[in-house]
């Protein structure tokens, strides 16, 4: 189960712990070419009617390009770094795109590891 208070906190959120929603967590670098093919497909995840949370880990220097890249692909999505890789290590991410799918309670759903 994931705290939605917990995932708030990490990504500075805090709309994320008062709104219990089913949400996907999609797990992207700029690095990654997959992750950069599946970002104009992000769009197609909401309208299963769960909230999408896109979350970059890139290191801070990569910072402005993934957002600039986010920005691109989807211009209406918040943006989410997990700077300190808190999330991924606590999640166990070693592999990318991963796509977390957590119901309204926190409770994952299924993960989904690399390009679908």
């Amino acid at each position: 189960m994931i705290d939605p208070a917990i995932l708030a906190q990490h990504l500075k959120e805090p709309k994320i712990a008062t709104n219990p929603t089913p949400r996907v967590l999609v797990f992207w670098s700029v690095t990654c070419a997959p992750c950069l093919q599946e970002l104009s497909k992000i769009q197609e995840l909401t309208s299963k009617g769960s909230t999408v949370t896109p979350i970059n880990t890139d290191p801070a220097e990569s910072h402005e390009l993934a957002k600039k890249l986010l920005a691109t692909a989807l211009p209406q999505q918040a943006f989410y770094h997990d700077e300190d890789k808190v999330l991924i290590t606590q999640l166990e991410i070693d592999y990318l795109p991963t796509h977390i799918y957590i119901d309204a309670d926190g409770t994952i759903e299924k993960i989904e590891v690399g390009k679908k």
